[in-house]
């Protein structure tokens, strides 16, 4: 990330973003961590009753995202189903023995020092290896089946590993959209003008921007009991007006960006918009001095209104609005242990694409596991937008999870045709997507086709 002011070296702390719009407010809570260029996001999605309810969210929906400024990695922590297994119960064994010998039936040694505890529904424990710290939900359906859980299964992931020029703007707008998933929880991204040349996560600072386009000082203006330039920026398809305040280092505590609308995005937020009408888009930032001199957002608004005439908005007629509150925040402190990622030895990395000098053939071997591993997680992202379509437009935190759920599924929609024409170029062979092939069941429950055209 570009972002070039020097008094802020890093920065810890817990956020909130709230999402104003039908049918109210509905907020995300989160822990972030950044440096430079890295940056590490931590949040529980929903509450434990949400989660008890509704499984499937931790399993579509990392836990922690981190980008250590190479990779951009996701962890998934959830509540995996191990195996089942026909064991009788019985009155002369403990549960544990039971359990001991139902895990051996599968290969599993369960570590000598083991607890075991009641579980929350009935006929259900929950049992814990001491040693290792691993733990199973075990379930008896009936007298004689056995179902077995990981409670904190954890995954690596790395997302994108397609970082690549694309000419195709469908597939331009999918891989924006998954970079600005993460960087619209950075305060900082929100701080900048995003440059139209560039990914939406990179951002410049105000004196490129003064430095490399046309301005003009339209004056100053007392905002908020401070003074401030105001300065009107022309790009070849919008405007852009800026106030910079005189009492906090010259900082953007408002942004105005005039901007047309010709085709929304295919993700939720922009179903908000109508194609071929105007619009004006508004931050307001509100500074804290967490250190002296040092000024960090405490409160950033933005908001978006269409416009009626050239330049004057509708009045009272705001599309989107979310607001990003800093609640506590600590500056310029050591945070290098927070951005490095200690994976565990021998864990499996999903998505670890192989480098561009790999054999074709193990380009091809990567592609035959992870294309049918996206499509199974795209399922899933399907399987909860179904589970949470009673509650949409009723609860705010259920209507925002599942537009989340919605825009991801549609995002990987894209990226599975990327990983699709990759392998057909790969394999010089394309019968893996017609019917009777071996992707071609998935895609279809994904309702993802492909033509002639591809081969």
């Amino acid at each position: 990330m570009k972002h070039t002011d020097s008094s802020i070296v890093s920065a810890s702390g817990n956020f909130v973003i709230e999402h104003h719009r039908k049918p109210g407010i509905a907020k995300i809570e989160y822990a972030l961590t950044f440096e430079g260029d890295k940056i590490r996001v931590e949040r529980e999605w929903g509450s434990p009753l949400l989660i008890e309810d509704y499984p499937l969210v931790k399993k579509v929906f990392p836990s922690i995202e981190l980008d250590d400024g190479e990779q951009r990695w996701e962890i998934y922590k959830y509540k995996k189903f191990l195996f089942s297994v026909e064991i009788a119960r019985n009155e002369k064994k403990t549960v544990l023995e039971t359990l001991r010998l139902a895990f051996k039936q599968q290969d599993i040694v369960l570590a000598d020092d083991v607890r075991i505890a009641a579980g929350g529904d009935p006929d259900s424990y929950t049992l814990i290896e001491n040693q290792t710290g691993k733990t199973y939900f075990i379930l008896w359906d009936g007298e004689t089946s056995l179902e077995v859980y990981a409670l904190q299964h954890t995954e690596y992931s790395i997302r994108d590993p397609f970082r690549r020029k694309v000419s195709d703007r469908r597939f331009q707008n999918i891989l924006r959209y998954q970079w600005n998933v993460l960087s619209d929880l950075d305060p900082r991204y929100w701080l900048t003008y995003p440059s139209a040349a560039g990914s939406t996560y990179l951002t410049e600072p105000l004196w490129r921007l003064l430095e490399k386009h046309e301005s003009e000082l339209l004056g100053s203006e007392v905002l908020n009991g401070e003074e401030t330039s105001v300065i009107r920026l022309k790009f070849p398809d919008e405007s852009l007006i800026i106030w910079i305040s005189h009492e906090k280092g010259f900082r953007l505590v408002k942004l105005q960006r005039a901007f047309p609308i010709e085709n929304p995005m295919d993700i939720v937020e922009m179903k908000y918009f109508e194609s071929g009408v105007n619009y004006i888009e508004t931050r307001e930032i509100n500074y804290h001095e967490y250190l002296p001199g040092v000024w960090f957002p405490k409160k950033i608004e933005r908001y978006f209104t269409p416009i009626e005439v050239v330049d004057l908005p509708r009045q009272n007629e705001v599309i989107l609005k979310t607001v990003l509150h800093t609640k506590q925040c600590r500056l310029n402190t050591d945070v290098v242990e927070s951005l490095r990622l200690n994976l565990p030895p021998d864990i499996s990395v999903l998505g670890l694409k192989p480098d561009d000098d790999t054999p074709v053939a193990e380009k091809v071997a990567y592609l035959r596991q992870e294309i049918p591993r996206i499509l199974k997680h795209r399922l899933d992202l399907e399987k909860l937008n179904r589970e949470l379509a009673g509650f949409y437009g009723e609860d705010p935190d259920l209507t925002l999870l599942r537009d989340q759920a919605e825009d991801e599924a549609g995002a990987l929609k894209g990226t599975i045709r990327l990983l699709i024409l990759d392998y057909i170029r790969f394999a010089a062979d394309s019968s893996a997507v017609k019917p009777g092939g071996d992707f071609y069941e998935l895609l279809e429950k994904n309702n993802i086709f492909f033509s002639v055209e591809f081969e």
